[in-house]
């Protein structure tokens, strides 16, 4: 027996009802690179200001008889409007990277309990192998911090609307021909010089 599902959908059936959603009312942050140099991208990241607008309807306090959305629940744990504010950045690449370079300098804020806390980046990128073949570079960015809970707080001690960040490539010769002397039962490969190993497929001491 077939174990398939189907959802037939029937054109003509006046029940159907088909809602296609509208743009969003604030955009979503977004990021674009740009070439810098033949060895170097610029990646500027762009996140709206609206969308560090407190999320939290204050009027659901009384129903759980809060004053203040500081915790929803001992147990739970989870702050109300106290949330700071993250972004991904995947960046699908095609040549090996050397290095991620923050362009701003930001100033940590220490924050009781938390300690020192900044915006920007809060890793080292990684890498990310999709089942496609292609390889993404990924790290995620701070883009807000909140005062602890207690403080009772609902604006941001600090924002980031724009980041900017230096993509820098890994610098090598590319292997674009070779010249083969057979003596005997040998040969010998001449590759431009200061080509390393990584740079030839299949290369092995």
């Amino acid at each position: 027996m077939d174990d398939q599902r189907y959802n037939w959908i029937f054109l003509g059936d006046p029940g159907l009802k088909i809602h296609v959603p509208s743009a969003p009312a604030v955009a979503p942050a977004s990021h674009a690179v740009s070439p810098e140099s033949a060895d170097s991208a610029i990646l500027t990241v762009k996140i709206p200001s609206a969308l560090f607008a407190a999320e939290v309807d204050t009027t659901w306090c009384a129903h759980w008889g809060l004053k203040y959305p500081e915790y929803w629940g001992e147990k739970a744990g989870l702050y109300g409007m106290d949330v700071d504010r993250f972004y991904m950045i995947r960046q699908t690449i095609t040549r090996p990277v050397e290095n991620v370079e923050e362009l701003e300098v930001w100033t940590n804020l220490n924050i009781w309990v938390w300690g020192d806390v900044k915006l920007g980046m809060m890793a080292q990128p990684s890498l990310d192998y999709q089942q496609d073949g292609t390889t993404q570079l990924v790290w995620a960015i701070r883009a807000n911090i909140m005062n602890w809970p207690g403080s009772q707080s609902t604006v941001p001690l600090a924002t980031m609307t724009n980041a900017t960040f230096r993509i820098r490539y890994a610098a090598g010769n590319t292997l674009t021909a070779c010249n083969a002397n057979f003596r005997g039962n040998g040969a010998t490969l001449q590759t431009p010089p200061n080509t390393s190993d990584t740079a030839i497929p299949g290369a092995v001491d």
